[in-house]
């Protein structure tokens, strides 16, 4: 449903409401959902989008990387967003969105905003803040051969993120202009309550996996035993890290004849993680300065040959 005629508090809105179904090629049903979505322009130039979705309960082809299909229960997500008018020299807007299953098997969140201001028609800056959190309880960690064939493990993984993205426009002349970006990001990313994959397709969440696992940790490895015969069916690194980056880049361009432009570019990039898994996604970022930085001084230069 689309409404194009102003009234006094809106310019226009819409109205979608999707259902799709989802099969493999070889006519495995793996799920259905429904989506109701909206969006539209207030009077004063301001705009906004929401949704709100639900899921029936399904399977996953993939989750397990070429193993079984694996249940995944059912979920609903939302999300919504808001922005003010873009024509004006301040601009600004926020989002949020977020996923829920049931038995707490699957969650995630996100949230940020973004300001925009332009004091001059030759300059413009913006700032991007965001946050994530993530949580899933059959997160796939590793295969094992059995006398029965394979067995698989997954984990209960949680992880956070935050991040900043800052840009700034000069145009000095109208031929002449500079531009800079840089985003620095910071993560963690945890791993706990191994299980075993009992019955993939079960619908409770106690039938579908086993109890914990306490795993041996040798030099830095995960080592299980889940047979109890003092040998190790598998084992892997251990997975926990927190993770650190800094992007930046920094291009002149000048058009120093019709059709013909010079590209001048500085990019710099840091990297960095942290054997201290206390620290949290932002403190990361501290941890850069330390950290030796990769530079590269890029220069492209173009001529428009002119019949």
């Amino acid at each position: 449903f689309v409404e194009k005629n102003p009234s006094s508090w809106y310019r226009t809105y819409d109205l979608k409401l999707e259902q799709q179904n989802t099969w493999t090629t070889r006519g495995e049903h793996l799920g259905s959902d429904v989506v109701l979505r909206t969006s539209g322009e207030f009077a004063n130039k301001w705009g906004f989008n929401a949704t709100l979705g639900a899921a029936q309960a399904g399977r996953d082809p993939v989750a397990l990387r070429g193993g079984p299909l694996l249940y995944g229960p059912a979920r609903w997500n939302w999300s919504g967003y808001l922005e003010t008018d873009g024509t004006k020299r301040f601009w600004a807007s926020i989002f949020a969105e977020g996923a829920q299953s049931s038995e707490n098997v699957f969650s995630s969140s996100a949230y940020g905003g973004k300001v925009s201001v332009r004091p001059t028609d030759s300059f413009s800056l913006s700032l991007t803040a965001q946050a994530t959190t993530y949580s899933d309880r059959q997160q796939y960690v590793a295969a094992a051969p059995t006398t029965n064939g394979a067995t698989w493990l997954v984990s209960h993984l949680e992880g956070r993120s935050e991040s900043l993205a800052l840009r700034a426009e000069w145009h000095l002349r109208p031929e002449l202009s500079l531009q800079y970006y840089g985003n620095p990001f910071g993560g963690t990313v945890r791993y706990g309550e191994f299980r075993q994959v009992l019955a993939p397709e079960a619908a409770a969440l106690a039938q579908r996996l086993g109890p914990s696992l306490a795993p041996t940790m040798a030099d830095g490895r995960y080592a299980f035993d889940l047979d109890a015969d003092g040998v190790a069916e598998c084992g892997f690194p251990r997975p926990d890290r927190n993770d650190a980056s800094f992007h930046s880049n920094l291009v002149l361009r000048w058009e120093y004849r019709l059709g013909s432009t010079l590209y001048l570019a500085w990019s710099q990039q840091r990297y960095g993680d942290s054997s201290d898994l206390s620290d949290d996604a932002w403190s990361s970022l501290t941890r850069l300065r330390s950290q030796s930085s990769v530079n590269q001084f890029m220069l492209k230069v173009s001529y428009w040959f002119s019949s």
